[in-house]
């Protein structure tokens, strides 16, 4: 090839080089980088028949480092449409179990009330599982995903009942404390 044709090609590769990566190509972030206190609120939409169709909600997350591991404190507050609110705190203490992933000593068994819970990290994104098995063979599979962004965490919650989507609530937290 001639230098005049060298030129373009290798203007091209320096320029892809220099471009931001896509979120699934970017390393994944440490456990540390989610520890914070956020909150914030969100939406929720289902078929639940325990919940209105759509209620709002407000949110609180707390992220510590625990051992090798960390510790998820989590809070709802859902007001139903007379205006009554109920309050909803959790907390999960999870062990490294490998890069990027952590189990929930508490919670090992699918079959029991508390279930199988376990995350990982991907991306910017910290997801936690909780699965557990009815009486009837029937499985809820719970996820919740906190995505780190320029504007807080991004807070994604899906639960699922033995394959049907029941309920989604996303929504938007910032940090408020470290």
């Amino acid at each position: 090839m001639t230098p005049i044709v060298l030129r373009p090609l290798l203007a091209a590769l320096a320029l892809l080089l220099f471009l931001p990566q896509p979120i699934s190509a970017q390393e994944n972030l440490s456990i540390g980088s989610f520890v914070g206190t956020f909150s914030g609120s969100g939406i929720a939409e289902g078929s639940d028949p325990i919940y209105a169709p759509e209620t709002a909600r407000d949110m609180d997350v707390v992220i510590r480092v625990a051992g090798d591991g960390f510790e998820v404190t989590w809070t709802t507050v859902v007001r139903d449409p007379n205006g009554k609110a109920t309050r909803k705190t959790e907390t999960l203490g999870f062990d490294r179990a490998g890069p990027n992933r952590f189990t929930a000593p508490s919670r090992r068994d699918a079959m029991t009330a508390g279930g199988l819970a376990w995350a990982g990290i991907e991306a910017q994104t910290l997801n936690v599982y909780i699965l557990t098995i009815d009486d009837n063979g029937g499985y809820q599979l719970q996820r919740y995903a906190r995505t780190l962004s320029g504007r807080g965490m991004e807070l994604t919650f899906t639960r699922t009942a033995s394959g049907d989507a029941r309920r989604s609530v996303k929504g938007l937290l910032v940090k408020t404390a470290k």
